[in-house]
């Protein structure tokens, strides 16, 4: 889902501006006289919030009643309003003994053990809802009954019904992760909607349906989420068509089963642009389901943010559950575009069976004592700081251990974990540090059974979209007269490969310092324009366009709009512009802050003027244990420069593939210095074209890929 935009603003023709940008942002503020630009203002906003992950409590959560009683019943009565906005509730026994049983609402519903809280939420109602503790020892329990915006939603985003190769009705689909405590599924049957259109397609107890098909062609399949229309998405048709189809048509877009033999991804090693996430999990554990995790670990290690999903692919009940495997995503709600939201944000958990084992990672960016990080969360280290981990793994089997990793391996495991088994340590990072740590539970066979999606330190921001931000300035004329017409002239340009969902162009004036007097539109792509007079004491003129208007904004693109305006008095004024592009599913605001180039697919500049990599740790005779990493750089724009840390006496191979996964370049390099310089020509020595392009370096067998974007 990502597009790069090119937004060129002017006044009587002369460019002020040049602004590749991340979709949606705030207006932003030219101060002009007449023409003059003085000062640029970006208001960037992110997502917040508080949080709550399996049963730890963290910054945000609720203190809804507390006490202590030795009683032999105890009673915890509360009242839940819907207008609260709190989603999830947890009983916590902070000391002194364990009840019995615990009750709601007249219903049995578990026992404490040794689990550090019991999740209340599945059986809490509108209303007066009433709690008893059976404490048949009359000991004192001391309680802390909390709350939370936020839960953990059981589902799956790949199955399917008899609209495909399924045996079951989607009713039967829907009614089944009820009654298995889910509440959200997605019925991806093989290149149709149809099922969409299913009368039974509606909300069947807390599990609400979210749009999907699985794109199925001899490329590989992969889910495509959320996406809207009824046709199905263009098969057979290239990956890259598919994700810009895919894209324009509002969906998130999940490679399936990646390395499962006969429907194996067809671009593999690489990730390709536009995915969103990679079923690392799929069917009962098997060969392949460990290749696709060492794959995404691998990913992981060169520095992609790339969340891990797990699904059942479910077709019939003869030897699986329909949710096992499975997810639990941490959201405030199990509406279909929150779900896939936080899905997109790595708030994921994957479970090889519906109820066990659940595992979670959460850690004290800051190690003042409160847990503010979750799974998908990326720390930013500035300084030396040390963050605390906590692991929460509920519902082992005998036999099960945890193995810690990070982008090095394993760094510590643990056998023969209880059924509820908590963990928590610190470590100090760096300024300078990437890494990332997650967790895997897995039985005494060394069978995955659990996973958790990363916290990552310093790692690059997800790949979203579908567009990036840059700012390029030239001075104006410094010339105006009361009483004439400047011209504003803002051009949208689509410089990135893929096709946006939604897009347009906003201009306001102060109706106190300019009165518009005119405007036009032109360039392909144009879809629909508005303008108004006295919103709020401005004239505006918005142009705007995308799927929504049967509109194409394909790469390459552009759009213009021109506003003439009429000062109102001589001397210093502000006028207001934004652009935006949207993938539907988030509204994203960011600016590398650096004029050295434009941020293209991948998070990366687009003239590749810093791309840090790791090739890893490798043993070099006479040396011992190595650790290298590499920094690509082309800051003439002519050839590209990899930077060594640490000198190789050995040959590197560089290779070059486009987004198709052909070779344009393959070469051998002897590195006698700290870096080598590689020509951007084909064998041919003809030069290589603009576009998004795969560096693999090979050394050692061991391996590297980058992406990056080469550009005039």
């Amino acid at each position: 889902m990502r597009v790069i935009f090119f937004l060129t603003f002017c006044i009587d023709k002369f460019p002020i501006m040049d602004i590749m940008f991340n979709m949606d942002f705030p207006l932003c503020k030219d101060r002009v006289m007449g023409g003059i630009k003085m000062s640029l203002i970006f208001f960037i906003t992110s997502l917040s919030g508080s949080f709550l992950w399996g049963n730890t409590f963290l910054e945000g959560d609720y203190i809804l009643k507390q006490g202590r009683s030795s009683s032999s019943l105890i009673s915890v009565d509360f009242i839940k309003n819907s207008k609260d906005n709190i989603n999830a509730f947890y009983l916590q026994i902070v000391n002194g003994n364990y009840p019995d049983a615990v009750w709601i609402n007249g219903k049995k519903i578990g026992e404490f053990k040794q689990t550090p809280a019991l999740d209340c939420t599945p059986h809490i109602k509108n209303g007066t809802n009433h709690i008893v503790l059976n404490n048949t020892e009359k000991k004192e329990i001391e309680f802390v009954l909390w709350g939370s915006r936020n839960y953990w939603f059981l589902g799956s985003t790949h199955c399917h019904s008899i609209y495909s190769d399924g045996v079951h009705t989607v009713s039967w689909d829907l009614n089944e992760v009820n009654n298995l405590g889910g509440s959200f599924l997605a019925i991806t049957d093989h290149n149709t909607l149809q099922q969409c259109n299913d009368t039974t397609w509606h909300q069947t107890g807390n599990v609400i349906p979210i749009r999907g098909t699985e794109w199925t062609t001899d490329s590989g399949h992969a889910c495509i989420l959320g996406v809207e229309g009824d046709n199905p998405v263009s098969y057979p048709v290239p990956i890259l068509q598919m994700v810009d189809e895919a894209t324009y048509r509002g969906g998130l877009i999940a490679i399936n089963h990646p390395t499962r033999p006969g429907v194996a991804w067809q671009h593999l090693p690489f990730l390709d642009i536009g995915i969103d996430a990679i079923e690392v999990l799929n069917k009962p554990w098997s060969d392949y389901n460990q290749q696709a995790i060492d794959w995404w670990d691998t990913l992981l290690v060169q520095g992609k943010t790339i969340t891990g999903i797990a699904n059942s692919d479910f077709h019939n009940d003869q030897y699986q559950n329909i949710l096992d495997p499975c997810i639990r995503v941490y959201a405030p709600s199990n509406d279909p575009d929150t779900i896939l939201k936080y899905i997109k944000l790595g708030r994921v958990t994957m479970s090889e069976y519906y109820d066990h084992p659940q595992v979670y990672l959460y850690a004290d960016s800051d190690n003042n004592g409160v847990y503010d990080r979750v799974m998908g969360d990326i720390i930013y280290v500035t300084a030396p700081t040390t963050v605390k981990f906590r692991i929460e793994s509920i519902n082992n089997v005998s036999g099960y251990k945890a193995q810690l990793r990070n982008k090095y391996g394993i760094f510590e495991e643990h056998a023969n974990i209880s059924n509820s088994w908590v963990y928590e340590w610190t470590h100090t990072y760096n300024s300078g540090d990437t890494d990332f740590v997650r967790v895997e539970i897995r039985n005494a066979e060394n069978l995955g059974r659990g996973f958790t999606n990363p916290i990552y330190i310093n790692h690059q921001p997800y790949e979203m979209g579908p567009v990036s931000l840059s700012i390029h300035t030239t001075i104006l004329p410094e010339s105006i007269l009361w009483g004439e017409i400047d011209t504003v002239y803002l051009q949208l340009k689509n410089n990135g490969p893929l096709t946006p969902y939604g897009y347009g162009v906003h201009f306001s004036v102060d109706t106190s310092e300019f009165q518009i007097v005119n405007y036009k539109t032109s360039g392909s792509g144009i879809g629909s324009h508005q303008s108004g007079s006295n919103w709020d004491g401005f004239q505006w003129v918005e142009w705007y366009g995308g799927y929504l208007w049967s509109n194409h904004f394909s790469p390459g693109d552009s759009i213009n709009l021109w506003v003439a305006i009429e000062p109102k008095n001589t001397g210093l004024f502000l006028v207001y512009y934004r652009a935006w592009a949207t993938d539907r599913l988030f509204i994203v605001n960011r600016d590398p802050g650096e004029n050295q180039g434009i941020t293209g697919a991948g998070g990366y500049r687009c003239w590749v003027d810093t791309i840090s990599g790791f090739i890893g740790i490798f043993n070099e005779p006479g040396a011992g244990l190595r650790q290298v990493s590499v920094k690509i750089e082309n800051p003439v724009r002519k050839n590209i420069k990899v930077y060594f840390s640490q000198s190789i006496k050995k040959p590197i191979e560089i290779i070059i593939y486009n987004v198709l996964g052909s070779v344009v370049q393959r070469r051998m390099f002897e590195v006698k210095s700290n870096y080598i310089e590689i020509p951007l020509v084909d064998p041919l020595y003809r030069k290589i074209s603009n576009g998004v392009y795969f560096v693999m370096i090979n050394f050692d067998s061991q391996k590297i890929i980058e992406k990056i974007v080469i550009s005039k």
